[in-house]
């Protein structure tokens, strides 16, 4: 049996290119099979690059951030347009708010939003 899973479902609506108005952020949404890649690029440096794909009826990010460690972060959509991944070892998360053409890039740290990046689809 297929399933819907809606955090997928999300992402699919999210596939593409965003940029910053001043060039120094962009994201790329990428399908791969049936799950995603992702890659975030601040001031032309990769900064978080990672997969997507379906761990029971959620998704779970594994991603490079960074270091060369490989982080897993868990998400879960917390509303219609909002998706957002929380560290399973570490107080990391990501978040993406999606609202027309317009990508809001939430970073947050100890629970902290740290940097927020407003993107549109290129």
């Amino acid at each position: 049996m297929i399933v819907h899973i809606p955090a997928l479902l999300f992402l699919q609506d999210l596939m593409g290119t965003y940029g910053s108005a001043d060039g120094m952020a962009s994201l790329s949404v990428i399908r791969v099979g049936y799950g995603h890649s992702i890659e975030l690029r601040l001031g032309g440096k990769v900064q978080l690059a990672g997969v997507v794909g379906v761990s029971g009826n959620s998704v779970e990010l594994f991603a490079q951030i960074g270091l060369p460690n490989v982080v897993r972060l868990i998400g879960q959509l917390r509303a219609q347009s909002e998706l957002g991944f929380e560290g399973s070892d570490m107080s990391f998360g990501v978040s993406f708010v999606l609202e027309d053409d317009t990508l809001t890039l939430g970073i947050s740290s100890d629970g902290n939003l740290k940097k927020k990046h407003v993107l549109q689809r290129v």
